[in-house]
């Protein structure tokens, strides 16, 4: 159920529209109107759950929650005074909004309320409606649509292929798009840095001409400790006049004695130890020798063997992305040829983007103006229009479905040629199909714990109903939750996180009687000695766990995939410490994320709210909240991304405890 909407029923003078969301929170004033909501749902279900859809029965099975007793008292009273007795209900579920039109019961000594007019509209518009047309009498009206008449035809089906296949085509072509507009980037940005390091090398070369500096001993003809990388390392030094080259000082301190010492460098390349080349280039040693063996290159498996400059290149080119990391960090040179290899990688990247897009284009052109080609034309919409009456039907086989199921396949193989020629048969398929959807659309569970969910007590008498945890252990007698399953997990989890205990037992005394059983600190205790706490608590987690477990095993429709839960909780936060009523909002989220089941909370707690707001930052979505002003009646709190509300809080709640810390603090000034 995604939506209510409700009009002149109790607190409601004119009409109150909530969307839902899969937790929502009632909060607000009290006698403003939050329980109302509550009451609704459950006399909707009542009547849902009836064999009578045609009358509303205030003597259901939720009446003794609901409290509203007959249809007189189920008016707004201000409305009444001025002769408005007609009630309204809508709520959303299945694909379908769901409409009641109720008046007053022609038999006023039974306080029941007549079906006027009842309407379920799809998300495709299409419709089906009931409405009285005089005493018993009803009339039936829905469009083909409803009953599978108008199948798609093979045109139909190309056409939806049609429409797939441009979409496919648009999402490739924005994304390659976003793509090309990423590598250009990167290409404009390599430019730059190419440039402007082409710039800074020619600026350094010149100012290390100038100054006839060495990179061995910088110019000071001291020896200047190696420093950098091994390719740095390893490079041809500049003559110097203070140094041979390599660091060593020079005797003969003449240009042609330097010039001469290069040139023997020059002739015998330096050499490195194999294993710091191995841990700069983060290769194995098995990989380096039998890569450099695959090159025809012979080398000692040792770490200690030195190697060459040229055998360094050899293998920095195979294991390049280290390499390129290593050169670009040191070697002025290294980084612009890094530059420009990315350069034209990207470059050929993105001529191969464009032509894809190209491509792209032409086939988007091509399957839209196929699809322009298939334009279908408007198919004519059929009416058909049933009419019946309530006598032909026991009072207990009035519900829609049955109605639809009976009436239907007469009223097709009368009126629709094509069904006519079926046969006697003709028409029953398409009524049952439409009869069971209908049913599903109708359909909600709800299931409701009030806010003295647990007695202070040691047994718990099976016949007696007062409170909810009567009904829950009743429930669980009749289908036990197996605790390993994942109710049973679930359940156990959280009596953890509540402090309850570390397991449960559920024991019946002869029948007549049940006492709960806590596990904790190796021992087996009453619940009543957790204090009464404890029993609120378990009460609404053992009803979470019984709806996940009912869920797991049956579904109450044909065409559900599922049975979808609905529990409505009213305070719950009663007899609990702040932090654990902060974890409340923990617990529903768990129980909706993990098994789909949504939540109706009327609570004054503001740890609640509070922990629902920290909650939405991470999942939004989730929570909804409305305020209940006794004036204005209820309005939406809208979660913003920073975790804050759209509006203040009504007087009277997040303020109160600001205002008693200001009086308390007047009140100490005055004493003073």
């Amino acid at each position: 159920m995604e939506n209510i909407k409700i009009s002149n029923f109790r607190k409601i003078k004119e009409t109150w529209d909530l969307d839902l969301a899969p937790i929502t929170f009632l909060t607000g004033t009290n006698n403003s109107g939050k329980s109302t909501i509550l009451k609704s749902l459950l006399l909707l279900e009542d009547h849902i759950n009836s064999d009578n859809h045609f009358e509303l029965d205030f003597n259901g099975e939720k009446a003794r929650k609901h409290k509203v007793d007959c249809f007189d008292n189920a008016i707004n009273r201000l409305n009444k005074a001025h002769n408005n007795k007609d009630l309204f209900f809508q709520y959303s579920n299945r694909g379908y909004d769901v409409r009641f039109w109720f008046q007053p019961g022609e038999d006023k000594t039974n306080g029941k309320g007549k079906l006027v007019k009842l309407e379920l509209e799809r998300e495709d518009k299409a419709k089906l409606a009931i409405y009285n047309i005089g005493g018993l009498n009803y009339q039936l009206e829905f469009d083909d649509t409803l009953i599978g008449r108008r199948i798609e035809s093979k045109d139909d089906e190309a056409r939806s292929k049609d429409k797939d296949l441009v979409k496919t085509i648009q999402n490739l072509l924005y994304n390659d798009e976003k793509k090309l507009g990423e590598l250009e980037n990167n290409v404009e940005e390599l430019e730059k840095k190419i440039k402007n390091k082409k710039k800074e090398t020619v600026e350094e070369e010149s100012k290390r001409e100038k100054n006839q500096n060495c990179i061995a001993c910088n110019g000071s003809g001291e020896v200047i400790k190696e420093k950098g990388t091994i390719l740095g390392r390893m490079q041809t030094v500049l003559p110097c006049n203070n140094c041979d080259g390599t660091g060593k000082k020079n005797d003969k301190n003449t240009p042609e004695s330097t010039i001469s010492k290069n040139e023997d460098s020059n002739n015998v390349p330096p050499t490195i130890r194999f294993n710091k080349v191995l841990r700069e280039l983060n290769v194995s040693i098995d990989r380096a020798v039998e890569f450099l063996n695959s090159k025809g290159l012979e080398i000692e498996k040792k770490p200690t063997t030195k190697i060459n400059e040229i055998t360094y290149n050899i293998l920095a080119e195979e294991f390049q992305t280290d390499a390129n990391k290593l050169i670009a960090s040191t070697n002025p040179e290294a980084i612009i040829l890094y530059y420009e290899k990315e350069l034209k990688r990207f470059n050929q990247k993105i001529i191969s983007l464009k032509q894809e897009i190209t491509e792209s284009k032409k086939k988007l052109r091509i399957a839209n103006k196929k699809l322009e080609e298939n334009i279908p034309t408007e198919k004519s919409v059929i009416i058909y229009r049933p009419s019946f009456s309530l006598e032909d039907f026991h009072p207990s086989e009035r519900t829609i479905e049955r109605i639809i199921k009976r009436v239907l396949p007469e009223y097709l193989r009368s009126n629709d040629k094509s069904i006519k020629l079926a046969g006697a048969g003709g028409g029953s398929a398409q009524a049952f199909r439409l009869g069971e959807r209908i049913n599903s659309a109708l359909h909600f569970s709800v299931d409701h714990l009030s806010p003295h969910r647990n007695n202070q007590t040691r047994l718990y008498i099976n016949n007696n109903t007062s409170t909810d945890i009567n009904e829950l252990i009743k429930q669980h007698s009749n289908n036990p939750i197996n605790k390993k399953s994942k109710a049973g997990v679930f359940l156990k989890n959280w009596m953890r996180k509540f402090d309850i205990g570390d397991n449960y037992d559920i024991k019946s005394i002869d029948g007549v009687a049940s006492k709960i059983l806590v596990y904790e600190d190796n021992d087996w205790v009453n619940m009543v000695d957790k204090g009464f706490g404890a029993g609120q608590i378990f009460a609404i987690i053992l009803k979470v766990a019984l709806c996940i477990d009912s869920t797991r095993k049956s579904s109450s429709f044909r065409y559900s995939n599922k049975r979808q839960q609905l529990i409505v909780v009213e305070e719950p936060e009663a007899n609990l410490h702040p932090a654990l009523q902060s974890k409340l909002a923990d617990l529903f989220m768990a129980a909706y994320s993990e098994f789909g089941i949504r939540f109706i909370i009327e609570t004054h707690s503001e740890y609640v709210i509070r922990q629902s707001q920290f909650l939405n930052l991470e999942h939004p979505k989730l929570f909804g909240l409305y305020y209940f002003d006794k004036n204005e009646g209820p309005y939406a709190m809208i979660y913003m991304e920073n975790g804050k509300f759209d509006r203040p809080f009504g007087t009277g709640f997040f303020n109160v405890a600001d205002d008693l810390a200001v009086n308390m603090y007047k009140a100490n000034l005055k004493s003073k």
